[in-house]
């Protein structure tokens, strides 16, 4: 709608008829149709009266009726004040507005009365009045207007991105006249308790209405900053044919069909027509379709972050960019959308998609991947592994993703990751062929990086944290994440613990007891807090954060049902190793199916050596043995820490592994590091 008030001003009698533009003669079809979409959509017209002897105008608002001849009715609307004085008033011209232009008719009156006014059909009308972006109506949304901590409620009516309608409900206790137009205000706009938009905002000139309590408000913010800023961002790629969003806006509850012009796993950037623009920044979009090339869509939720106007040509009308960031997607779906850029960026680039089980087995072996002394380990278990397998890399599940990169039918690059805790991810099974492509472990290294990137900050991820084991004598994995680790030089953002690795072998006697003052139980809060003070001041790192190893966090129900769901085992169990009430060392049972990682750090006992004093091999060896009867294999694999001690002790120490832990927020410290590495990251 228009200002009343500026309506009442305009002067359409013959001495200023010139200041108007001129009568645009149209045929009456498309005036009937025009009143009977009003009508369909329940919106009103503006009918101009004025008193006879006072000169008065007033305007007051009508219903279209369903017109389909040369007469048409319009019915006042029931809230008019003085509706048994009307027909005392003469009439002088109607408005129709479709938020846009604002039409001027002068219908001939054949009636009016206390409940309608008749006119015959007119046959032209005056575009009075033009506005830059079309105003649209609203609807029961709830309004917060908050000046100087006074709070003030109401509800808007007209919408655009650079201003918005709204009245203000006050209570006997506040005036009208607290509102200060010269100073800032907050604006929060709710549906049915939900919050859509929250932002600064100033009050328009000449806007305020004291009597209808109204005013009109302008966003400050063209764009916000939803996440700090990044300086290597998602990888954005403009698809042919272009998606298209599909966003159902909240505020006046239609739906905006709009071409995506580029496109990331974080976010996309849409093209709106200035006049038609609906979007604003910081705005909510709980309803979002993408439609992409294949004929697949994807629904997701998202926020409006920027809104920039584009350079005007002679071929288009005024255009502005809106960009929108990914607030959440099923997992399934966000692995389809970037899959999709993906391919668009290097068409060998696979992530999570069906996989010829057969080519990937030859690969692990022909690799080297699968060499001799670990296959020794695995022969016995193989069809186990296969189904395991099997369920991983074809059935697609949220716990799991792998990356590949493939030539036409060789497989030359791989490397997955596995959900290992509730917010952590494994990284693993890397490996490349040497032969075929020297740079192939660097594009699935490149593949793994920009999928945490896209992936990290929506909340179905559950992705917080990456991490690794390798071996400190392999120079690839100590390259890059060693030294990464040595780039931040932080601990609490990218950290690094050295375990030693062995194996117990379990027998069929029943395991030694304890000796006298010993005991072996399940950790109790206090345990883990115990646990958190020694790691604090040994490391520092991000081992308990990242692992949930406090006393609220680790059970990993959920984490454990997601598993279960597929046919899969994830469990945990901790215990504690105490000599009368002091606490030696915290042991982490980890239970998995056999080969989930074929290095087995998914199905083994962690040791954490927190007290040295009296503790020696013998009954650390007797706390494993016991745990060990929770495992079906005979091998179980041990990981110690410190790794000094297992040295002290003479553990049969078969290997060395470092535990790297990359917190997601310092990614780009990480991209930093591997661009000045590898020129090509």
């Amino acid at each position: 709608m228009f200002d009343k008030r500026q309506l009442q001003k305009l002067d359409t009698t013959p001495a200023d008829a010139d200041l108007l533009p001129g009568w645009v003669q149209v045929d009456q079809t498309s005036i009937i149709n025009k009143l009977n979409y009003l009508h369909f959509q329940d919106q009103t017209v503006l009918i101009s009266l004025k008193h006879p002897s006072y000169n008065q105008k007033i305007l007051v608002e009508a219903r279209p009726q369903p017109c389909g001849e040369d007469r048409f009715d319009c019915l006042w609307e029931p809230d008019i004040k003085g509706k048994s004085r009307l027909e005392s008033y003469r009439f002088e011209n109607f408005f129709v507005s479709d938020g846009l232009k604002l039409l001027l008719f002068q219908p001939e009156v054949l009636a009016t009365d206390a409940r309608r006014i008749s006119f015959r059909l007119p046959d032209r009308w005056r575009e009075v009045r033009s506005r830059k972006i079309r105003r649209r109506p609203c609807r029961q949304i709830q309004v917060q207007f908050i000046q100087h901590s006074t709070l003030f409620q109401g509800t808007l009516e007209e919408y655009t991105p650079i201003s918005l309608r709204i009245r203000l409900q006050l209570t006997p206790e506040q005036s009208f006249h607290w509102i200060n137009p010269e100073a800032q205000a907050t604006l929060a706009l709710t549906d049915a308790g939900q919050l859509i938009y929250s932002g600064i905002c100033s009050i328009l000139p000449q806007t305020i209405d004291s009597q209808q309590q109204a005013l009109v408000v302008a966003p400050l913010n063209g764009q916000i900053s939803r996440y700090p800023a990044r300086k290597y961002r998602p990888l954005r790629q403009q698809l042919s044919p272009a998606p298209q969003a599909v966003i159902q806006h909240p505020l006046i509850r239609k739906k905006l069909s709009l071409p995506i012009d580029s496109l990331s796993g974080s976010g996309f950037s849409v093209q709106e027509s200035e006049a038609d623009s609906a979007l604003l920044p910081g705005m909510m979009l709980d309803r979002i379709d993408l439609r992409l090339p294949g004929g697949f869509s994807i629904p997701c939720r998202g926020q409006v972050v920027s809104r920039q106007p584009l350079p005007e040509s002679d071929q288009h009308r005024a255009q502005v960019s809106c960009g929108v960031t990914l607030i959440d997607m099923q997992m399934e779906d966000h692995v389809k959308l970037i899959s999709l850029i993906y391919l668009a960026i290097d068409p060998g680039w696979q992530i999570s998609q069906d996989v010829d089980m057969d080519l990937l087995w030859d690969f692990f072996f022909a690799t080297g991947f699968i060499y001799p002394q670990k296959y020794a380990s695995l022969k016995d278990i193989k069809e186990d592994l296969k189904r395991t397998y099997e369920t991983l890399y074809t059935r697609h599940p949220n716990i799991a993703r792998h990356f590949i990169y493939q030539q036409e039918n060789e497989i030359l690059g791989h490397m997955a990751m596995v959900r290992a805790c509730d917010n952590a991810w494994m990284i693993h099974h890397h490996a490349a062929s040497k032969v075929s492509a020297k740079g192939a472990g660097l594009v699935v290294l490149r593949q793994i990086s920009h999928y945490v990137n896209d992936a990290y900050r929506l909340a179905s991820a559950h992705l917080h944290y990456v991490f690794c084991y390798f071996r400190p004598n392999n120079r690839f994995p100590k390259r890059i994440f060693g030294g990464v680790a040595r780039h931040i030089g932080d601990q609490q953002r990218c950290s690094l613990d050295d375990f030693a690795y062995f194996h117990h072998s379990r027998s069929d006697e029943q395991p030694a007891p304890l000796p006298g003052g010993w005991s072996l139980s399940e950790a109790t809060a206090e345990d883990f807090d115990e646990l958190a003070g020694y790691y604090q001041s040994v490391s520092g790192g991000l081992l308990l954060a990242a692992f949930d190893l406090d006393a609220q966090r680790q059970q990993q129900e959920q984490l454990r049902a997601e598993y279960q769901s597929i046919g899969l085992t994830l469990e945990r169990r901790c215990y504690a190793l105490k000599q009368g009430e002091l606490l030696k060392a915290f042991i982490i049972v980890n239970l998995s199916d056999i080969g989930l990682n074929l290095s087995e750090l998914t199905n083994c006992i962690k040791l954490i050596v927190i007290d040295q004093v009296d503790l020696t091999r013998e009954i650390l060896s007797t706390a494993v043995a016991q745990l060990a009867e929770q495992f079906a294999k005979l091998q179980i694999p041990v990981l110690l820490y410190p790794n000094a001690f297992a040295k002290q002790q003479n553990f049969p120490v078969e290997k060395l592994y470092t535990l790297w832990i990359l917190d997601l927020e310092a990614l780009d410290d990480y991209f930093s590091f591997c661009e000045r590495l590898l020129r090509r990251f």
